[in-house]
């Protein structure tokens, strides 16, 4: 990393755009195999970026061996019916799990009914059911790998500039009503997400040039993904597509 950036972050630019889901599956595989202990748990974010790399990924974990391995929870949701085509956990099932590589049982998702309840009643609902995981996965215990993408706001999760994302919280998850948003949103804590194992952003579209510049050197730059970036080392695999060419020259 060169020294002009603001974050301590390790990078990789995906130069062919055809190819950005592999490396970033290939990123994620790597990620997993690095986690210790026989048991893996991944928090998975939606968003159009992560779902062509969520396609790739079975294969490749059942080919190491470890499938069998892995546990899956949403890093964030809309509370929308669990069939809406906004819902991520739709698209996670229809990508992650349309194969029958992984066992479906081992993805934890925030279910319609929790959807239809009010306020951090989801939160805590779905809270309570990680606590069903195999116990050295369940918090406070780390979660292994958290995938986090990046809106052009500089929202990563569900925390949102305009929300009150950075409040102390002994929770590991909130309810977030984000102005900029047609709907109510279930999100990982900052506390949480800080406390992951590795932090890896993926981030395509020439939308996010600005903000990926934002983000690497500005050092007053206060969004959410900003923020989370220089409290700690996060990793990046980045489309060329996201790169503007003053942060082409510096990589």
């Amino acid at each position: 990393m060169k020294q002009a950036f603001c974050i301590d972050a390790e990078v990789i630019v995906n130069d062919s755009p055809e190819g950005f889901a592999e490396k970033a599956a290939d990123t994620v595989l790597a990620s997993i195999w690095r986690a210790p202990g026989p048991l893996r748990l991944i928090s998975l974010s939606g968003g159009s970026t992560p779902f062509p790399v969520y396609r790739l990924l079975p294969a490749k974990l059942a080919k190491t061996g470890l499938a069998e391995c892995c546990y899956w929870l949403q890093t964030d949701e809309r509370l929308v019916a669990a069939d809406d085509e906004r819902s991520n956990q739709k698209a996670i099932r229809a990508s992650l799990f349309a194969d029958g590589l992984l066992p479906e049982s081992h993805f934890y998702a925030v279910s319609s009914a929790r959807q239809a309840a009010a306020g951090n009643r989801v939160a805590d609902a779905y809270q309570k059911e990680l606590q069903q995981l195999p116990a050295q996965l369940r918090s406070p215990a780390p979660i292994d790998l958290i995938i986090l993408g990046i809106g052009n706001d500089g929202h990563t999760a569900s925390l949102f500039p305009e929300t009150d994302w950075q409040k102390d919280s002994a929770a590991d998850f909130a309810v977030f009503e984000p102005d900029s948003q047609p709907e109510a949103r279930i999100s990982l804590t900052y506390q949480r997400i800080l406390s992951a194992r590795e932090l890896l952003f993926l981030v395509s579209g020439g939308s996010k040039q600005k903000i990926v510049e934002e983000i690497f050197l500005n050092s007053d730059c206060e969004v959410p993904a900003a923020v989370i970036a220089r409290q700690r080392q996060t990793s990046w695999v980045i489309d060329t597509s996201a790169v503007s060419p003053h942060m082409r020259q510096l990589l």
